[in-house]
């Protein structure tokens, strides 16, 4: 599944003009060159990811947020994206940790097409804050868990849409451990579920993804790392996601009616990152990987922190890329009839 650099470029500057179709709510049998066999079939939003190209002056930038050249441009990372209403209207809005004139902060962009976003406030005035995650419960409140330390921690936004300065640690780690990248789910109940990724100091002890029904509840792991890979010759190979982390999960609801817990998860190996699918019918699991993971992937890029939402004619997808200037991307899946929702 490995896309080289210039395929890349093909197929992103066709994915820059399939991504109006979707910020606008074009039906996919008008984008044009879709057999109506392909573009009547439902689309859970798994694959075909496309990477978006944009005209930014003279150059096609692949980035939504770049990383940054100067101080006072925002260095982003880890994206949460969803979509609320604002103006009667739908709109994308991205939650992350903003690093910008000397400050860090978890602050707030929104945007009418999911690809020029306006700049960001801030909801959260903690530097040390990193990974945030929202969600909403039935009550329609927000609630917000990020990773700061090591451990994971839960607040709830107040009435002015910024977050309470006083979180509660909802997740803290043993001797020998670090959480990170959070992500919170509430299920038919409205019971509270926290992912999360769980690092240990053995050898032999990576990166995996735990979840626990609310603060200090009891831990499960939904998702190792990949054991038992075999190469095109079924000889014994080192899996592509030895190592997972940086869940990003939501409860959806599938064409038939059924509640699915979708699980986007960036898979490492060694120095490499790619983004993969899972998903279960309970919080806790089990979760089973996609069968043709990972679902984005690259030669010359190492995907992390990817964030998932249905807008318009098809599916947004984030990914982050990590560094000393790091930035953002955006794809598009738009080959089908969109068939889940979720927040």
């Amino acid at each position: 599944m490995s896309i080289s650099a210039s395929e890349h470029g093909r197929r992103g500057r066709v994915a820059a003009v399939l991504a109006v179709a979707v910020a606008v709510g074009v039906g996919c049998g008008t984008l044009g060159g879709d057999p109506p066999t392909e573009s009547g079939l439902p689309n859970r939003g798994i694959v075909p990811w496309t990477l978006v190209e944009v005209l930014r002056g003279a150059w096609l930038s692949s980035w939504v947020f770049a990383p940054p050249a100067e101080p006072t441009t925002p260095g982003v990372r880890e994206p949460c994206v969803r979509v609320e209403r604002i103006s009667g209207r739908d709109a994308v809005v991205v939650y992350a940790a903003v690093q910008q004139d000397g400050a860090g902060f978890i602050g707030r962009a929104t945007s009418a097409d999911g690809i020029g976003f306006g700049a960001f406030e801030s909801v959260l005035d903690d530097p040390d804050a990193q990974a945030p995650h929202v969600a909403v419960d039935t009550a329609g409140r927000a609630h917000l868990v990020f990773a700061s330390g090591g451990a994971v921690f839960h607040t709830v936004a107040g009435a002015d849409g910024r977050f309470e300065s006083t979180p509660e640690p909802w997740a803290e780690p043993a001797d020998g451990e670090e959480f990170g990248s959070p992500a919170l789910v509430f299920d038919t109940q409205d019971t509270p579920w926290l992912y999360f990724t769980r690092v240990g100091t053995g050898d032999d002890d990576g990166a995996r993804i735990e979840v626990q029904a609310g603060p200090r509840g009891e831990r499960t792991v939904v998702l190792a790392g990949g054991t038992d890979c075999r190469d095109a010759k079924g000889d014994e190979s080192p899996c592509w996601d030895g190592e997972t982390s940086r869940p990003d999960v939501r409860r959806a609801v599938t064409a038939t009616g059924r509640t699915v817990y979708r699980m986007l998860y960036a898979g490492g190996r060694g120095q490499n990152s790619a983004i993969g699918f899972a998903a279960a019918f309970a919080p806790d699991g089990p979760f089973d990987r996609y069968a043709f993971n990972p679902v984005l992937e690259a030669d010359d890029r190492d995907y992390t922190a990817p964030s998932s939402v249905p807008f318009g004619a098809g599916y947004l997808l984030y990914v982050g890329l990590e560094g000393a200037r790091p930035g953002v991307m955006l794809a598009v899946d738009t080959v089908g009839a969109p068939s889940e929702t979720w927040e």
